[in-house]
């Protein structure tokens, strides 16, 4: 991944975790919190200033009423989101060294080549690779947002900035339901291979990673002598960070989860098929730079039925990996049943479902992670 690596070891790379990559034996695994993407947007969007908590969280980066085009806006996001490196990386020093001093692996540092030879513990450097889990969230409604601008505000002039913020402010309530529709129908959409959003939703990505090395220490900071790549999944903080995030240019309002995984689409707007989805996701991201991506997609259970079916699902997830995809996932449920597995969930106490890297009773699930997978939708090949 980072021209570095002898070819024997890329090729006994293996799946660990949720869905990282990891040389086995080899690969030391620090925490890096979750930056929320949507939250960025959001903070970009109001000067640095959080509507939610009223508190100026971020650095001044402008009043967007004043931009005069679209770039001005994304350097103002490019900021905000440097900040938020800034802040992560901080927290990250101190927790992980916590981690090394009082919660240190001990069995895993014996386990790791690297470490016993250097006498170091897995915390404080020794394995010989690592990869970050700094799981960055929302990506997509980062991109999906800035397109909604972009194609609004800028290109076609359908709505001015201050309209627009008056909108988010309301949470798209009483009269700003028609720009809501508007963000969320007119403005292009990721998941449907429309080159424009899906390389913004890259652009996006893309400027994580930057901002991430851009930080003193950059990818570094572990082990000197070593490089990390990041993780992008979302476990199920996409619900917790939607609770926290107000309403988005995307149509979101207040309190709904983000979108899943890292290349999954917003639940709703992957429209154009299974295989439209499946292409922008080989442009939404380079996964050649990241140590992992995270796409889910939802099937009816009589796709596999027939050998036909299933031969769609075998070729779609060739096209995938054939265009350099790295990962995708597959729930085969009905929708109808989960509905009624929330009305009745002592019916349905065994439902598994696939959530981000890890699969749980549907049931126990909080409802706002249960609504996400039911609003997904559901693609037929």
């Amino acid at each position: 991944r980072n021209g570095d690596l002898p070819l024997s070891k890329a090729r006994r790379t293996c799946v660990g975790a949720c869905v990282g990559s990891y040389i086995p034996y080899e690969t030391g695994h620090p925490v890096e919190g979750q930056p929320n993407l949507g939250k960025v947007l959001e903070l970009t969007l109001n000067n640095g200033f959080d509507p939610r908590t009223q508190t100026q969280i971020g650095p001044k980066t402008g009043d967007p009423e004043s931009f005069g085009d679209f770039e001005e806006l994304y350097a103002a996001f490019e900021k905000q989101l440097q900040f938020t490196e800034e802040v992560l990386r901080r927290a990250a020093w101190i927790s992980n060294m916590l981690n090394a001093d009082f919660l240190p692996c001990t069995w895993r540092s014996i386990l790791t080549k690297g470490c016993i030879e250097t006498g170091t513990e897995t915390w404080k450097g020794g394995a010989n690779y690592y990869t970050v889990a700094q799981i960055s969230v929302g990506s997509v409604d980062a991109g999906n947002g800035l397109m909604a601008i972009k194609h609004l505000v800028y290109d076609k002039k359908k709505l001015t900035m201050a309209e627009l913020k008056e909108a988010l402010a309301a949470n798209f309530e009483g009269k700003y339901e028609r720009i809501r529709k508007m963000c969320y129908e007119e403005a292009p959409k990721y998941g449907n291979d429309i080159d424009e959003v899906d390389y913004l939703v890259r652009r996006v990505n893309d400027s994580i990673l930057r901002a991430f090395n851009n930080v003193d220490g950059g990818g570094t900071y572990i082990s000197k002598n070593m490089k990390v790549s990041l993780d992008q999944y979302t476990k199920s903080i996409h619900n917790l960070f939607g609770l926290l995030t107000g309403a988005l240019p995307t149509g979101k309002k207040a309190g709904v989860a983000l979108t899943d995984g890292s290349l999954s689409a917003m639940p709703g707007t992957d429209t154009k098929g299974a295989t439209a989805l499946v292409m922008s996701a080989t442009k939404g991201n380079d996964a050649v730079k990241w140590c992992a991506t995270h796409m889910n997609m939802k099937l009816p259970p009589n796709q596999l039925d027939t050998r036909q079916g299933r031969d769609g699902v075998l070729q779609l997830v060739r096209t995938l990996f054939e265009n350099d995809g790295y990962h995708i996932q597959f729930n085969v449920l009905d929708t109808e049943m989960l509905r009624d597995a929330q009305k009745h969930p002592e019916k349905y106490r065994d439902l598994v479902v696939r959530v981000a890297g890890f699969s749980a009773f549907f049931t126990q699930l909080h409802v706002g992670v249960q609504n996400e997978i039911i609003e997904r939708t559901l693609q037929r090949i």
